[in-house]
């Protein structure tokens, strides 16, 4: 198993980052004014430092989840998840076994717009011959209309849609409405295959996880292909189900998206930009968001009239909306970067169990967004979005106070003017609670749902950020910077180590990545950042090697996976000597767990140890020889195995350094003394130059060579007794105990038996004799 004595041997449970002392000297030569806000400012309202709240935002809505949400290339396909706007699926178990995503608000995560071939237009612009309807925003609410039906023939067959209003023919939006779904719910076998094709061209799932505990996969998971999100989920499911039947598969893995997630929309397309919207086209922006050449795109985007009338119309029958979907759709493609939508999600998961009381809507929260990308600097999103996330929740308390919230594309359009004094005064109580604890309202969600792609299941949210919240109240200034970075470390440790659990292999990298790029690069400076980055290979196949020892011997499947995992995602170019020689100790295992197919595996052990032997970095050096020697001894190939060996005892007889260690998967590999040991111990630790010498005399001893077994055992006596490692002499023992020199080993046994929480060598030792009693018999 890969040595850890030259490398380092942190591990995830006690993970702390080593701060340089120039890290803190280069943050105060910045001249970024928003990464000096960013680390050392607290908001008054909520009390929070930004650079924890900041820490709350990437932890509920992590990058890493946020850059998967790729959007729908079809246009006529909106909505939430068709954007790459939708947050974290919320998931809540039902039953044993059996789990369901929570939907709050009414609002489709995806919109099929259906848009049917008739010709609408504006007054100015429309061919009177050639048109259907003509749009009259008179009378309506701004963003809103009506159609006019044209009397040119070209009409007749909707002529049962129309509806007489003060003389004019208008169509009827909710005639035109309930004729369109009565034809949706009667074709609902094509309805569904639409939403089959969308999730078949890249959005949907195909997780074929059973195949892992089948037998032995040829290439455990297709790593370049594997979904990100409910990869973890799929786990559990698994997991928990073997208990009872291995050959059932689960039933209960979450969807992507649900048929009552989605909704079909009928349509008419403008053949031009609505007047109402010129505003959009021609005002001043400081920032210029969006830029010049987007504002080109959104304009020759398709505006659609929807049957959608306004809340408070007092003529619904014949009220129409004009829809920017499209549009926005494009502006967020072009313009929106990941850490606005990242502040958006966040956004919106606080603004969740309020908009799910139906007063406060979606579009409400996104025409803010739009706003704010208009009025702030987009370098600010990624420099402080803390600051973002507030500023988001001020203006639409501010805006709900005023009962003012103009929208979007529509200036005049104020999307809140309908509100009661009752509304805007609950909507105002409710958001201002949140303002001052948006914390505790994403622990409240946290620990309600489980948060997919973003916390593993069963984890205790506030015990997660228990330290984290202790930190922000005495949190004073940048001086106590590094101490918090230390805590947000811990607290993703917890998550890497349950992803781990939950097969989320990819989030285990990604939690740790995106720590150290939010937080220690900003913190400490970019050298830092470099050798944390550097460093989290091997931090995760330490983790690997430790928990692979609480795993059945069948599950070995596990640990070769994610160490291939980290092999795909971090090796380059001639590096990953370690990670090699850790994949070719489990396949040494397994095959010595599954006999029927011992010789395909020990053939694939053989390869990817030449491939560690061929590479550099951490890892190469004495103890891979061991291992490897060790695997050749398996193998009945104890002549290629010395040269290995001598290497070792070569280069470390002098100064020990370099360790090997063996687990409970490995004890599949060892001898009977060396497997009672890691039985009783969970493991066995000593340094690469005493194994080296324990391999060597068996290799004597086997290759008949009795002069040879004498000079090993001679330094294998000196090295013990030079390393001042009592449990070495251990193994001398029971390589006395192989060549059958009982008197030899228990000498050595009872030396080894002075360090006191050796305790097994009593197994060894014979027993003292019983003391005789007053009556001479023995107790």
């Amino acid at each position: 198993m890969p040595h850890v004595g030259n490398f380092k041997t942190k591990c995830l449970s006690t993970y702390q980052i080593v701060f340089t002392a120039s890290a803190l000297q280069e943050v105060g030569r910045r001249d970024c004014k928003v990464a000096s806000d960013f680390i050392s400012s607290r908001d008054e309202i909520s009390g929070l430092p930004h650079l924890h709240f900041a820490f709350a935002i990437h932890s509920f809505v992590p990058r890493r989840y946020v850059e998967t949400q790729n959007p729908v290339a079809t246009p006529s396909v909106v909505g939430n998840y068709a954007e790459g706007m939708r947050i974290p699926p919320l998931v809540i178990q039902k039953s044993k076994n059996t789990f369901e995503k929570k939907k709050f608000i009414p609002d489709s995560d995806v919109t099929f717009l259906h848009v049917k071939d008739v010709i609408v237009d504006f007054p100015d612009s429309i061919d009177a011959d050639q048109a259907n309807y003509v749009i009259s925003t008179e009378s309506c609410h701004a963003g809103y209309c009506r159609l006019k039906i044209l009397d040119n023939g070209n009409n007749e067959k909707y002529a049962n849609l129309a509806i007489d209003h003060k003389g004019i023919n208008y169509l009827g939006s909710k005639k035109s409405d309930m004729q369109f779904r009565t034809k949706i719910s009667t074709n609902k076998k094509a309805i569904d295959s639409m939403l089959s094709t969308l999730l078949n061209k890249g959005h949907g799932f195909d997780v074929k996880f059973m195949d892992v505990f089948s037998g032995v996969p040829n290439d455990s998971f297709n790593l370049n292909r594997r979904p990100h999100t409910s990869v973890g989920f799929s786990g559990i499911l698994v997991s928990a189900q073997k208990e009872e039947d291995k050959n059932k598969a689960s039933s209960g893995l979450i969807e992507d998206v649900y048929q009552d997630e989605v909704d079909h929309q009928l349509a008419f397309q403008c053949k031009t930009w609505p007047p109402i919207a010129n505003d959009w086209k021609t005002r001043e922006r400081t920032f210029q968001w969006p830029s010049a050449a987007t504002i080109d795109k959104v304009l020759h985007c398709p505006v659609h009239v929807v049957p959608v009338c306004h809340s408070s119309s007092g003529n619904a029958d014949i009220e129409w909306k004009l829809s920017f979907a499209v549009a926005e759709k494009r502006l967020i493609a072009e313009e929106v970067g990941d850490t606005q939508r990242q502040c958006y999600l966040v956004l919106y998961m606080l603004c969740l169990s309020i908009m799910a009381e139906g007063i406060l809507k979606i579009s409400h929260i996104r025409s803010i967004f739009f706003h704010a990308c208009e009025n702030l600097e987009t370098r600010m999103w990624h420099k402080n979005p803390a600051f973002c996330v507030l500023y988001l929740l001020d203006h639409l308390i501010k805006s709900i106070k005023k009962k003012q919230l103009p929208c979007y594309f529509v200036k005049l359009n104020n999307m809140m003017d309908h509100l009661t004094d009752l509304q805007v005064s609950q909507l105002e109580r409710r958001l201002t609670n949140v303002r001052r604890k948006p914390i505790e309202e994403l622990l409240c969600l946290g620990e309600t749902y489980t948060i997919l792609d973003v916390f593993p299941y069963n984890l205790n949210i506030r015990k997660l950020f228990a330290a984290v919240l202790a930190d922000a109240k005495s949190y004073k200034d940048i001086a106590q910077a590094q101490q918090s970075v230390a805590y947000f470390i811990n607290a993703s440790n917890a998550v890497c180590n349950g992803f781990y659990h939950e097969y989320g292999f990819d989030h285990c990298a990604s939690v740790f990545e995106d720590v150290i790029d939010n937080f220690v690069e900003p913190v400490l400076g970019k050298e830092e950042a470099v050798n944390q980055r550097d460093y989290i290979p091997h931090l995760l196949n330490q983790r690997n090697i430790e928990f692979s020892n609480d795993l059945p011997p069948d599950d070995i499947w596990k640990p070769i996976t994610f160490c291939r995992f980290l092999i795909v995602r971090y090796v380059e170019g001639n590096t990953g000597a370690g990670l090699y020689e850790h994949l070719a100790c489990l396949h040494h295992a397994a095959a010595n767990i599954f006999k029927e197919r011992r010789l395909e595996l020990l053939k694939t052990a053989d390869v990817q140890f030449n491939e560690a032997l061929k590479r550099e970095g951490e890892g190469h050096g004495a103890g891979l020889f061991v291992d490897y020697a060790h695997f050749l001894c398996t193998c009945g190939r104890h002549e290629e195995a010395v040269p290995h060996i001598m290497r070792v005892i070569s280069t470390e007889k002098e100064k020990p350094e370099s360790v090997n260690y063996y687990g409970r998967m490995e004890s599949h590999t060892v001898d009977s003394y060396l497997q009672n040991e890691i039985n009783t111990n969970g493991g066995i630790e000593v340094l690469s130059v005493v194994f080296a010498y324990y391999l060597l005399v068996d290799c004597y001893n086997v290759m008949k060579k009795t002069t040879d077994v004498e000079n090993a055992l001679e330094g294998f006596e000196k090295v013990c007794e030079q390393c001042g490692d009592l449990k070495a002499y251990n193994l001398l023992g029971y390589t006395y105990l192989k060549l059958g020199e009982k008197d030899k080993a228990t000498k050595t046994f009872t030396r080894a038996q002075k360090e006191p929480s050796n305790k097994i060598v009593k197994q060894y030792l014979p027993k003292p004799p019983a003391k005789k009693g007053k009556n001479g018999h023995r107790k």
